[in-house]
Formats: C-alpha cells, sequence, structure tokens
C-alpha cells in the first residue's frame, strides 16, 4: 500500500472509530435503547475436527425485503438499507455445536470470526447448523439474539472441489464499466439480476462429478461487500446455482479493508485459506477476463502446485449473448495446467467433458439451459440496451 494510501485508510479510520465512540456515548447518556438487533451469519467452511464460523452483528429496525415486482426504486432503497444498517463493535458471543463451544466478540464494523474446535470429531460431511447468540443480551435491552450459522464440511472423498468468482462469471455485473455496474447492482435484485446462460446447470454438473454422485464442494470469492451477501444468496437459490460458501470483503475506512486493500490481495488470501483448509484436495478455478483472475490464478498455480486441475475464465470481450460460434482459446502453464478463455458456458462445459471433470452426458442439458435462462432475446437485447449509453453521432 502506498504511503498516502495508508495515510488516508488511518486518517479515516480515526475518523469512523471517533465517530462511533461519541454516538455510543451520546447513545449511554441521554439513556437510548437499541432497536432489533441482528446475527448475520455467513456461509462458512470447515473440517470435521474445526470449524470456521463467520457473521456480523447490527442494529436494523426495517427487514430488507425482495419481490418479484419491486420497481428500480424499491432496489435502490433496498441496497441504500443493506449499506446504511449500523453495525455493533465488541459484542460477546457464544458458538457451540452440540457440547462443543467457544466465545468471541466482534470487532469495531461488528464482523466476527472464530474457530471452533470439535471432539469428538464429526463421522459424516455436508452442511451443519451451527448457533450463535449473544452471551450478553440484557446489555443491549433483549432476552435473547441469535442465529444459526450454516458451514460446510465436505466429503473426504470429494473429486475435487470448485472456486469461482461471482462478478461477470456467475452474474452479469459489467466489472469492467463503472457506470454498468452500478446501474446492474443498485437497481437490480435477486430476481432481476441476469445470470450467465447456462452457468446454473454447469456448476451443477461440476458438484455432481464425472458420474453424477458426488458432493464436490463449491467457494465463492468475490470483492463484493459484505453488505449485498442476502442478494447473492437470494440470487443463487433462485438461480438454482448450487450453494456453497461465500467470502466477500469489507468495504471500510481501514488498511484491510475496500478500497483500500487490494484485489488481489483480497482473493489470493481467501484462496489460499481455502487451499490449506482441505491439503488433499485439487481444485477448478473460474473466474473472468475482465479483471485480475487470470494473473491472481496464475500466481495460485505457481504457490500451490499439483493443486490446480484447470482454470477457466469467461472471456468479458464477449458480453453479448450471441457467442455460440466462439471457441475456446487455451493456454498451457509450464506444469501443464490449461487456461481456458471461454466466450460461453458451453465451450467451458465442452473442455470439462473431455477432460473428466463433468459427466459427458450433462453437455446437452447445459446447452439446453443455457437457451432458456437467456429468456426472450428481445427482452435480453433490450436491457443490455439500456445499459450501454448512446454513442455520439
Amino acid at each position: 500500500m502506498s504511503s498516502l494510501k495508508t495515510l488516508l485508510a488511518r486518517s479515516g479510520n480515526r475518523v469512523d472509530t471517533t465517530i462511533d465512540e461519541i454516538r455510543d456515548r451520546l447513545r449511554r447518556r441521554l439513556k437510548i435503547g437499541y432497536g432489533p438487533i441482528h446475527i448475520l451469519p455467513y456461509r462458512s467452511f470447515g473440517t470435521p475436527e474445526q470449524l470456521t464460523v463467520m457473521g456480523r452483528v447490527i442494529e436494523q429496525k426495517n427487514q430488507i425485503l425482495s419481490e418479484e415486482d419491486d420497481t428500480w426504486w424499491d432496489n435502490l432503497a433496498n441496497m441504500y438499507r443493506r449499506f446504511a444498517s449500523r453495525e455493533i463493535a465488541n459484542v460477546q458471543l457464544r458458538i457451540h455445536y452440540g457440547d462443543d463451544s467457544v466465545e468471541t466478540a466482534t470487532d469495531a464494523e461488528g464482523y466476527f470470526r472464530a474457530k471452533l474446535p470439535l471432539s469428538p470429531a464429526l463421522q459424516f460431511p455436508g452442511w451443519f447448523n451451527i448457533n450463535v447468540s449473544l452471551t450478553t443480551p440484557a446489555a443491549y435491552g433483549k432476552e435473547a439474539v441469535a442465529a444459526d450459522a450454516e458451514v460446510l464440511i465436505p466429503p473426504a472423498d470429494a473429486g475435487f472441489g470448485v472456486i469461482s468468482d461471482i462478478d461477470d462469471t456467475v452474474v452479469l455485473t459489467h466489472a469492467t464499466s463503472l457506470l454498468k455496474m452500478a446501474r446492474m447492482v443498485f437497481l437490480k435484485n435477486a430476481r432481476s439480476r441476469m445470470p450467465f446462460p447456462g452457468v446454473a446447470a454447469f456448476y451443477q454438473a461440476l458438484h455432481l462429478g464425472p458420474q453424477n454422485n458426488a458432493a464436490n464442494p463449491i467457494f465463492y470469492v468475490s470483492s463484493s461487500a459484505w453488505n449485498i451477501y442476502d442478494l447473492l444468496i437470494d440470487f443463487m437459490a433462485h438461480n438454482d446455482i448450487p450453494a456453497g460458501p461465500l467470502l466477500l470483503a469489507d468495504y471500510g475506512l481501514d488498511q484491510t479493508s475496500f478500497p483500500f486493500a487490494s484485489h488481489d490481495t483480497h482473493k489470493m488470501t481467501q484462496i489460499q485459506q481455502i487451499l490449506t483448509t482441505y491439503p488433499r484436495m485439487r481444485f477448478i478455478l473460474i473466474g473472468d477476463s475482465g479483471q485480475r483472475d487470470h494473473a491472481i490464478y496464475q500466481q495460485v498455480n505457481h504457490d500451490f502446485p499439483d493443486r490446480i486441475l484447470a482454470i477457466y475464465l469467461r472471456d468479458v470481450q464477449w458480453l453479448t449473448l450471441d457467442s455460440s460460434n466462439q471457441s475456446a482459446t487455451i493456454e498451457t502453464l509450464p506444469n501443464g495446467v490449461e487456461v481456458v478463455l471461454a466466450p460461453n458456458t458451453a465451450a467451458a462445459a465442452s473442455h470439462a467433458a473431455d477432460h473428466g471433470f463433468i459427466a459427458a452426458a450433462a453437455l446437452p442439458s447445459i446447452g439446453v439451459a443455457a437457451v432458456v435462462d437467456a429468456g426472450e432475446p428481445d427482452e435480453v437485447e433490450a436491457i443490455l440496451d439500456e445499459l450501454t449509453p448512446p454513442q455520439s453521432q
């Protein structure tokens, strides 16, 4: 980080901390109680011996609900509520599963992350609900505040894992264009945002593996803010995209948060955590060509030799839905790993089938799904036209 960015981060963090301290002192002096307090747990991952539990504690009066017929104004208002929520620092929490428990506290931005050792170790894989609760709810004028965190333990015999980007990889966001990205992110909801055609079917095939009987884990790593976590979860469920742990970014005013922490550092850190948690598992990396995924994934392949099976990058220069006649470009790295620059889901799926990552029998259904997902061409083209500013004559 440059000296200027360091200075700005430190100054911003001091201002943010001071404002929070003044607000808390006024609350205590004026005896202002807390409104509804929510524990927002995030999907995470672990091993039979230890789980990682993450989330945030906030004070928020209005529940955020997205409906099929929400207008752009409804979507904008909901997005404001997501970012305007008031985090609560230094909240004491108890995390427990069965007879095992651990205590932790939220940081200055209301986030928590804790390791929960398990004894004895769990004997079967899958999703587990881990209870998170306030240890002293009376201090906030509440009888009890609790929530369940979903934590995934992948099966020991999983064929491989998948680490996927989200923006312009799973969902169309136009991350390379600030205006288009802002309109897509702030004016759309989980039901109106567009997935890339065929992505759900392709990811389901990867999840099932070549024999259609596996449970290969899929991890989603993105520089999107934690504030839109609920939107992404709803989007994936609405579009039948396989569930998996989400690792997003904290947007704040300290050196470890965006915009002061780099995109590369964030993604590398999260990916390293996944690979070190599962040292015997090999991975497929999926991203796009619009940001820094190519360089980041090459570095991962270098740092973790023999751990990467393939790298798939969606070629964002083909961000029109009419790319069926374009073939993939393949680059072979020094250790033999292939980087597939694919213009569409079908091209990536074809390579995956050829290399035994998915069942060849899944290819027709992926192709059909891509056509269905594209919806009515006129409607899709109208949306894309709307997002594209008119060119001067």
